[in-house]
C-alpha cells in the first residue's frame, strides 16, 4: 500500500521519459494534459471558455496587437489586402449621413470648391484629382461648405491621398477653421470620424512646394471600417510590427512598410511609411551620369543611358551637384534662397547674385553665416540686380544667402538666386511616375544645386528595385529595420530620418549583415541587446562595450547559436526571448550568459517534444498576468500552453483544444488578467474569440459562448452556433443541452441572473506510471489504484469522471457524507474521503480524469496496492 500526493504544475512530458525515475520532474508530471492548465502554484484547472466576440470572415488573417496606454487599446485585422480594427471587441464601424462632399472624387473638374490660395500658390485638377503646389511658405487651398449639415449625427470621411502630405483642417467657422480637427495626412487612406453640432467647413491645403495630390474625400455609408493594403493573404503570416504611441510600423515580406495611425477612437489612417533623406546605398559606380530638370518642386530626372524601370516608382535619388546654385520666388515676408557654401581664396571666392524684382516691391537682403543658421546683414537690394560677388575673406569657411526679412515685403512675386562654382549641394528628389527608361518624374525633397548632368549620385536602399526591410524594432531611442541583407537605424528619436549629413551618436546607423541566409531578416526582438533571427542564426546587435548605447561607431553583430529561426515572431519574458526554431517544432529560450558576454540558446520543449503530435507551431503569444503563460497555437489548428516561472523553476506543458481549428491568437494587456484573443474556424465560419479569466472559469466554462445577464425564458443572438448542440451553464449548475435553430434562439425556463451558451470541450489529464511511491522502482512491478481521493476548488461533479484510462471510467460518488449530492451544482470546495477505485492490476497502471465542466484541481491522492512484495519476488527468483 501506497500513497502518491500527485502536483500538476510539472505539467505534460513525453512519453519516453515516463520511466526516467532518477529525473525529479518525472514524479511530479503527466503524461497528458488537454484543456487542463497548471497553475505555478501546483494545482490544475480546467481552462476558462471561449467568448464570442464576432465573425472575422477568413480564415487567413493575422491580428496586430495596438497597445498605447490603459485605456486605448485595439486589434488590427490583417487579411488580403485589407486592414479592419477591432476596439472594445467590437468592429469598428460606420453610420450613414445625409450630409454630402459635393465633386469628392474630382472626376472632371475642381467644382463645388472654392480656392483660396496665398499669392504664388495653386491648386488645379490633374488627371482625376485635386493638385496642391504651395511655395514653401505660401499655401495652396481648396474648402467646401457643408450647408445644412446634418448635425447630431456621426459622420465618417474617408480622404485618399497620394504624393505628398495634405492638411485638412474641419471646422465650424469657414475656411480654415479646425475646431473639429486639423492634420497632416500622408499618402495613404484616412477615416475620420467626428459628429458635427453646426454647419461645417473642410479645407484642403498645402505648403510644399512640390505636388501633393487629393485622390477623392467622401462620406462613408454604413458598414465597417475597411483600410486597403498591398499585403496579400501569403504575405500576413510574415507581418512584423512596434509601436510608438498611436503609431503601429508594419514591416513584412516583399513589400513597402506601413504606418498604422489612431487618430482617434474611431479615426485610423494607413500610410506607406517613406523616409525622405535616406537610407542610401553606394555612390555610382557606373558611366550613367543623372540630370534634374529643376531645382525644386516637381520635375525630370533623366538618365544618359537606359536605367530607369517601372518599379523605380517610389525609389529615393541623391544627386551631388558640380557647384551650387540656389533659388527661390518669395512671395512673402520672412523668405528666401538656401545658403551657398563659399571656401577657398581671391577668384575662388566669387559667387554671382542676381535679384529680379519686375513687378514686385521689396527689399532683399544679402545674409552671411558661420553655420548655416545665424545670419548678419551685408547689403541691400531694392531693385533688379546681377552682379559679381567677392567678400575677400580669405581661407574663410562661411554661407551666403538672399532673404527678403520682416516688414520688407510688399507685392508681386520677387525672383532670387545665388551661384557659384566651388563646392556642391546634396539633393534628393522621389520617383513619382515611370516615363521611359531613360526619364522619370520626381518630387524633390532637398533642393538640388545644379541643373547640369552628375555622375556622383546614390539611389535608396528601399524600392521595389531593391528591396524592402522585413522586420522592425524600436530600441534606444531609434526606429530599426532589418531585411535585404542590411540593418539600419533611424537617426535618434527621429523614426523617419536616415540622414547621413548627420555626424555623432545621433546619426544613422547602417550595416552589412555578412554571413548566413540574410535576405529576408525573420525578427527583431528586445533584450539586453537587440537580437536578430535569420534562418541559420540568431544574431546580437550590440555595441563594443556592454551597456554602451549603440551607434554608428561602435555596432557591430555576432553570431549565436546556428540554431536558426523559423518566420514567427517571438515572445519576450522580462529580459528573455523565446522563438520558434527553423524546423518549427521546438522553442528556445535566448538569455543572457554574463560569462560568455552573449546570448545562448535553450530548449523548452526538451522534456516533451512529441507534444506538438506531428505538426508545426504557427505563432507564440505570451500573457503575464494573472501568471506568465505561453500560448502557441500548431499547423494543425490545435494548441499548447506552458506555463512558466523562471524564478520558481516552473515550466509545464499542456495542452488545449476547442471543436474547430485554431487559426490565430493575440493579447492585450489588462491591469487584471491579459486578454488572449484566439481566431477559431468553426463549422458555421471563422470567429473571433476570446478566453475568459481565468478567475471566471465557473461562470463562463463553454467555448464560442455568449452571455446573458437575467435573459427571461428566450435567449437570442446565437445564429453562430446554428445546428450545434450547446450547453446552457446557469449560476453555477447545467442546465442541459439544447440543438441551436437556424434562427439562432432558444428557450430556457427557470428565472436566472447570469447564463452562459456555448460549446462544451473535454478536459482530461493521464497521470505518469505512478512507480515513485516506494524507495524502490515498481516500473516492472503489476499494481493497481484502490482508492482516489480529491481536494478541489469551484467543481461541478457533473461530467467529472475518473477511472483506469479513458474507457474505464467513472462519476464522482452520489453520496457523500450520508447525504444524496446535487451533480450539477457547482461547490466552492471538494474535501472528502478517498472513494473506491476499481484499478486492475497492471505494470502500467494509471489515472485518467476526463470532464466538461469547471473544476480547479489541488491536489488527488492515490491508494496503490503491489501484487507481491518486493521479498516475495525475490525469492521466486
Amino acid at each position: 500500500m501506497g500513497l502518491v500526493y500527485n502536483k500538476f504544475n510539472r505539467g505534460e512530458i513525453d512519453d519516453l521519459l515516463l520511466a526516467r525515475e532518477d529525473v525529479d520532474r518525472v514524479s511530479d508530471s503527466a503524461a497528458f494534459m488537454n484543456n487542463f492548465i497548471p497553475s505555478r502554484m501546483g494545482p490544475m484547472m480546467y481552462r476558462p471558455g471561449m467568448q464570442y466576440l464576432g465573425e472575422v470572415g477568413t480564415s487567413d488573417v493575422y491580428f496586430v496587437p495596438f497597445f498605447a496606454s490603459r485605456d486605448s487599446t485595439a486589434l488590427l485585422e490583417f487579411t488580403d489586402q485589407r486592414l479592419r480594427v477591432w476596439d472594445n471587441e467590437q468592429l469598428i464601424t460606420s453610420s450613414a449621413t445625409s450630409d454630402t462632399i459635393t465633386n469628392g472624387d474630382f472626376a472632371t473638374d475642381l467644382s463645388g470648391w472654392v480656392t483660396n490660395n496665398d499669392t504664388g500658390a495653386f491648386v488645379i485638377w490633374d488627371n482625376g484629382t485635386a493638385r496642391f503646389a504651395g511655395t514653401g511658405i505660401g499655401k495652396a487651398s481648396i474648402y467646401q461648405t457643408l450647408t445644412g449639415t446634418d448635425t447630431g449625427a456621426e459622420h465618417t470621411l474617408e480622404i485618399v491621398v497620394v504624393e505628398a502630405p495634405i492638411t485638412i483642417a474641419i471646422g465650424t467657422s469657414g475656411a480654415d477653421s479646425d475646431d473639429i480637427f486639423t492634420g497632416s495626412l500622408a499618402p495613404g487612406t484616412h477615416s475620420l470620424v467626428f459628429t458635427p453640432d453646426s454647419d461645417v467647413t473642410i479645407t484642403l491645403s498645402s505648403r510644399l512646394e512640390y505636388y501633393a495630390r487629393v485622390d477623392s474625400i467622401q462620406f462613408k455609408g454604413t458598414g465597417n471600417l475597411e483600410l486597403p493594403t498591398d499585403i496579400s493573404s501569403s504575405q500576413i503570416r510574415s507581418i512584423r510590427h512596434t509601436q510608438s504611441a498611436d503609431v503601429v510600423f508594419i514591416a513584412y515580406n516583399n513589400g513597402q512598410q506601413y504606418r498604422v495611425e489612431r487618430r482617434g477612437v474611431k479615426s485610423w489612417s494607413i500610410t506607406k511609411y517613406q523616409s525622405n533623406d535616406g537610407p542610401f546605398g553606394f555612390i555610382n559606380d557606373t558611366d550613367i551620369t543623372l540630370r534634374s530638370s529643376v531645382l525644386s518642386g516637381n520635375g525630370t530626372l533623366s538618365s544618359s543611358a537606359p536605367y530607369f524601370t517601372p518599379e523605380h516608382e517610389g525609389a529615393l535619388y541623391k544627386l551631388l551637384s558640380s557647384g551650387q546654385t540656389v533659388s527661390e520666388s518669395v512671395t512673402a515676408e520672412e523668405s528666401g534662397t538656401n545658403g551657398i557654401r563659399v571656401t577657398g581664396v581671391e577668384e575662388e571666392r566669387k559667387f554671382n547674385i542676381n535679384v529680379n524684382l519686375s513687378g514686385a516691391s521689396a527689399t532683399v537682403t544679402l545674409q552671411r553665416s558661420t553655420d548655416d543658421v545665424t545670419w548678419t546683414d551685408v547689403e541691400s537690394y531694392t531693385s533688379n540686380t546681377f552682379k559679381s560677388y567677392d567678400d575677400t575673406l580669405d581661407n574663410s569657411i562661411l554661407y551666403y544667402r538672399l532673404f527678403v526679412k520682416a516688414g520688407d515685403y510688399t507685392s508681386g512675386t520677387v525672383t532670387l538666386s545665388l551661384s557659384y562654382a566651388g563646392g556642391s549641394i546634396e539633393g534628393v528628389a522621389r520617383v513619382t511616375r515611370y516615363v521611359t527608361s531613360t526619364s522619370v518624374a520626381i518630387q524633390i525633397y532637398q533642393d538640388f544645386g545644379s541643373t547640369t548632368a552628375t555622375r556622383d549620385w546614390y539611389e535608396g536602399q528601399w524600392s521595389d528595385v531593391n528591396g524592402y526591410p522585413s522586420s522592425v524594432a524600436l530600441y534606444e531611442g531609434r526606429l530599426w529595420w532589418a531585411g535585404n541583407t542590411r540593418i539600419w537605424g533611424s537617426v535618434s528619436d527621429a523614426y523617419n530620418s536616415f540622414d547621413d549629413t548627420l555626424e555623432g551618436g545621433d546619426a544613422p546607423i547602417q550595416r552589412t549583415i555578412g554571413f548566413g541566409p540574410v535576405d529576408v531578416v525573420d525578427w527583431l526582438a528586445i533584450s539586453s541587446r537587440l537580437l536578430m533571427g535569420v534562418a541559420s542564426d540568431e544574431i546580437s546587435v550590440r555595441s563594443s562595450s556592454f551597456g554602451e548605447v549603440l551607434t554608428d561607431a561602435n555596432i557591430n553583430l555576432k553570431s549565436g547559436s546556428s540554431q536558426g529561426v523559423a518566420p514567427i515572431e517571438p515572445i519576450r519574458i522580462d529580459d528573455d526571448v523565446l522563438f520558434v526554431q527553423r524546423a518549427k517544432k521546438r522553442v528556445f529560450k535566448l538569455a543572457y550568459d554574463a560569462g560568455r558576454d552573449s546570448h545562448i540558446a535553450i530548449d523548452m520543449l526538451t522534456l516533451n517534444e512529441s507534444i506538438i503530435d506531428g505538426s508545426k507551431i504557427r505563432k507564440l503569444v505570451v500573457t503575464r498576468q494573472p501568471e506568465t503563460r505561453v500560448f502557441a497555437i500548431l499547423e494543425n489548428g490545435k494548441g499548447l500552453v506552458l506555463t512558466y516561472d523562471n524564478a520558481e523553476d516552473v515550466k509545464a506543458w499542456s495542452r488545449f483544444d476547442t471543436d474547430g481549428t485554431m487559426k490565430d491568437l493575440v493579447v492585450l494587456p489588462s491591469d487584471d488578467e491579459d486578454r488572449l484573443y484566439i481566431v477559431v474556424q468553426r463549422n458555421n465560419g471563422v470567429f473571433l474569440e476570446r478566453l475568459s479569466e481565468f478567475e471566471q472559469v465557473a461562470r463562463y466554462p463553454y467555448d464560442s459562448h455568449k452571455r446573458y445577464s437575467s435573459p427571461g425564458g428566450t435567449l437570442t443572438g446565437l445564429q453562430h452556433l446554428a445546428g450545434e448542440t450547446v450547453k446552457v451553464w446557469a449560476d453555477g449548475a447545467v442546465l442541459g443541452e439544447q440543438l441551436v435553430p437556424g434562427s439562432g434562439v432558444i428557450n430556457i425556463t427557470g428565472s436566472h441572473t447570469y447564463v452562459t451558451v456555448g460549446l462544451p470541450y473535454t478536459g482530461e489529464y493521464t497521470s505518469n506510471k505512478l512507480s515513485g511511491f516506494v524507495r524502490y522502482s515498481t516500473l516492472t512491478r503489476r499494481k493497481r489504484v484502490l482508492g482516489v481521493g480529491m481536494i478541489a476548488r469551484d467543481i461541478c461533479r457533473a461530467g467529472f469522471l475518473v477511472g483506469s484510462n479513458a474507457d474505464n471510467l467513472y462519476p464522482l460518488p452520489l453520496i457523500e457524507r450520508g447525504r444524496e449530492v446535487d451533480l450539477n451544482r457547482l461547490i466552492s470546495v471538494y474535501d472528502e474521503p478517498s472513494f473506491e477505485f476499481s484499478g486492475d492490476f497492471d505494470v502500467d497502471s494509471r489515472v485518467h480524469i476526463k470532464c466538461e465542466a469547471p473544476c480547479k484541481i489541488m491536489a488527488m491522492v492515490y491508494d496503490i496496492e503491489e501484487s507481491e512484495s518486493r521479498n516475495q519476488n525475490n525469492n521466486q527468483s
